[in-house]
């Protein structure tokens, strides 16, 4: 919600809730969003005659690559940054922890890989250049992209560095700052001790903060905004350079060469 001086992050990452860990985030809407605009823009240069593909092959493609980016992207996230998932069983579904999806955890670096892998066994088995399918990916890929991004928003991560030290006091209102700082190591549980009346804390006050502020709760809001970190907003400028900046220069290239 925005404040007098910045904007203090409390959206729900769920459309709709079914447990407090799984339900319709708007995470995986606007992943599905990105893959189904990367579908419509090959479609469209296939009807053309400029993709090296038909428009059924399209079909098969964009297949692939949605299952490409997805394994690849967990497969990345679980071995850059967390190897237990593979290792880690649990009695409930999925039962393994490297398929649990739901919690989050999906890595662009591993979703880049994936996609590489696909374009490499689909061009030896359709005969398509390799060159012309990835041209073909980099032309389509803006929009998930940007969406990407604004995803990243919304679940309050990727948080970018903070404003310089003279703004803080007095941060500009298209500023963010995010109430689960309170969780990071380098804050001090001790400066949240005047908000305890105000939650139900219990030994960790710190997540009942954290909970009040995402609940909603004015009072629990006005008294811990002034404690945290004004950031740039730089989910915002990701969206921008990665989205129409980039679909801007990939298309003025591509345009410009001659179709396979």
């Amino acid at each position: 919600m925005p404040t007098l001086a910045a904007i203090l992050h409390t959206l729900d990452p769920f459309i709709v809730q079914f447990t407090t860990t799984f339900g319709l985030r708007w995470y995986g809407l606007l992943y599905a969003g990105g893959l189904l605009c990367a579908w419509m823009i090959m479609r469209a240069v296939a009807r053309r005659g400029r993709a090296g593909l038909t428009p059924k092959q399209v079909d098969d493609f964009i297949t692939e690559v949605v299952l490409g980016v997805v394994i690849g992207a967990r497969l990345g996230h679980a071995l850059i940054y967390d190897r237990v998932l593979f290792t880690t069983f649990t009695p409930s579904f999925p039962f393994w922890e490297l398929l649990a999806v739901h919690k989050g955890g999906l890595s662009s670096h591993g979703g880049m890989a994936g996609l590489l892998v696909v374009c490499w066994r689909f061009s030896a088995r359709s005969g398509a250049p390799f060159r012309t399918l990835l041209d073909l990916c980099s032309i389509s890929a803006p929009p998930g992209l940007c969406m990407g991004r604004l995803a990243n928003w919304i679940n309050g991560e990727l948080w970018g560095r903070p404003l310089p030290a003279d703004l803080q006091a007095t941060a500009p209102w298209w500023s963010v700052k995010y109430p689960r700082e309170v969780l990071e190591s380098s804050f001090d549980p001790a400066r949240l001790e005047p908000l305890r009346p105000l939650v139900h804390a219990g030994d960790d006050l710190q997540q009942a903060v954290v909970a009040a502020a995402y609940a909603g709760d004015a009072k629990v809001q006005a008294a811990l905004e002034p404690l945290l970190t004004a950031y740039w907003p730089s989910n915002f400028f990701q969206a921008f350079t990665d989205g129409p900046v980039l679909a801007l220069i990939v298309w003025s290239v591509w345009l410009r060469k001659p179709a396979p």
